[in-house]
Parts: structure tokens; sequence; C-alpha cells
């Protein structure tokens, strides 16, 4: 889990995202998850976060409750792309900035993103970028 080995949900190449989320952002990736509406994979997991778990299966199961939310995330795109601004193509990320953490969901299709946690602080911007120039559209 702490090392992405490959994606079970995203078309992508797990290595050059974390690779490329890495160098764009000035602080510690945290996580690099792969999500659609029905599951998610831990691609990555820094050590730091992992340590604040007592064990692999607690912090599958905490992220698994953070999940099981992605469903309004969703629905807000699909709010923001049909009906409050229809001649928008696309939302590509949306971020929540707490004192902890900084979560950026990128969108990689209409249905599946991924979601990445940064330093409280950190720009998304970047990293957003970063990823989205390893991904083919």
């Amino acid at each position: 889990m702490s090392d992405s080995e490959g994606t079970e949900i995203v078309d992508l190449d797990a290595e050059a995202v974390l690779d490329a989320a890495r160098a764009a952002t000035d602080g510690t990736l945290h996580t690099l998850i792969e999500f659609d509406r029905e599951r998610f994979e831990i691609l990555y997991v820094h050590e730091s976060t992992r340590a604040l778990y007592a064990s692999d299966e607690e912090m599958r199961e905490h992220f698994a409750s953070i999940h099981e939310f992605v469903n309004l995330d969703f629905a807000e795109v699909e709010l923001f792309t049909e009906d409050l601004l229809p001649f928008v193509d696309r939302v590509r990320y949306k971020t929540t900035a707490m004192d902890t953490a900084t979560f950026v969901r990128l969108y990689v299709s209409e249905s599946t993103g991924l979601f990445i946690t940064l330093d409280p602080g950190a720009e998304a911007e970047p990293v957003a970028r970063a990823i989205e120039g390893t991904i083919e559209r």
C-alpha cells in the first residue's frame, strides 16, 4: 500500500503520477488514492500518515468512511457542469483546505478521480497540473 504498483480504477501510470505529484509540491505528499463511485484503491501513503493509525486495517476503514461521501463530490460536479454553469465542460479538481491538511479531488473522468492529501496550505494547482500532464485523455 505504501508504494504504487499500478491502478485498478483509473487508467493511468501510477508511478508517473506519484513522481509528478511529489515533484510539484513543496511539502509532503501524504496520500494518493484512486476512486470511483463504488470503490477506492490506495496507491500511496506516506509514513507520517500511516503512523496516525494503529494498523493498515484501521487506516483503510477510516478511508472507507471518507469514501462513503464521494457521491456528494460527483453531485456537486454535476451541479456546476449541468445546472449552474452548463457552458463549463468539466470540473478539473476541488480542494478542501483545513488546518491539518489540504485535500484535492482531481477528476480524471466523469466517474473517476484521484484523492490527494498535501500539507496544510499547500497549493493544489501545481500538483493538479503535474498529474494532468501524465494522464492521456
